[in-house]
């Protein structure tokens, strides 16, 4: 008799795992993702590369995505219960969600970026908890983005501070021409 039960059992988990093996991909589709698409102009000065221009337009378009997704997540009532500020919140996503450049193109004068970000909310917010918990995680993410913030500022300063030199330079070679 247990061996006439034995092929029904076989069969019964056999059917279980197939079951299991189509159906369990399909229930993460369920999961909410969302996602945000972006799209930056970066205008070049005479001094920008292409490469230059590529990556300030790539920074700022994640900064964009990040404080789109940021804004989203703070409405979100289990990042409420962490009492977490938006930067707070957008500093810790940079160190979760990756952006994916959609589409790109340079004139010679603009750099035209477009990129996207997919994220399942649930799973960013257990992330951005487990990094909150991690003082040292959350520490080392603000840093980066503080020492990013400076370098943006550093570059405009100093495009600035070109175009006044170029300035000064076509004013002097117009006095010594007279």
């Amino acid at each position: 008799m247990e061996s006439h039960n034995q092929p029904n059992h076989r069969f019964f988990l056999s059917t279980a795992l197939v079951s299991l093996f189509f159906f369990l991909p399909a229930a993460s589709t369920f999961a909410k993702m969302v996602t945000l698409e972006k799209e930056y102009f970066y205008q070049a000065s005479e001094y920008d590369s292409k490469v230059s221009c590529r990556a300030l337009a790539l920074e700022q378009v994640k900064r964009l995505l990040l404080e789109e997704l940021g804004t989203y997540l703070e409405s979100e009532t289990e990042v409420k219960n962490f009492q977490l500020t938006k930067d707070q919140i957008v500093i810790l996503t940079a160190g979760i969600v990756q952006a994916e450049i959609i589409d790109e193109k340079w004139d010679g004068k603009t750099y035209y970026l477009k990129a996207k970000i997919a994220a399942d909310p649930k799973e960013v917010i257990k992330s951005i908890d487990l990094l909150r918990q991690d003082r040292q995680k959350t520490k080392e993410l603000e840093e980066t983005k503080k020492k990013a913030d400076e370098a943006l500022r550093e570059v405009e300063r100093l495009r600035k501070e070109l175009e006044i030199g170029k300035q000064k330079s076509q004013i002097w070679g117009n006095t010594m021409r007279r």
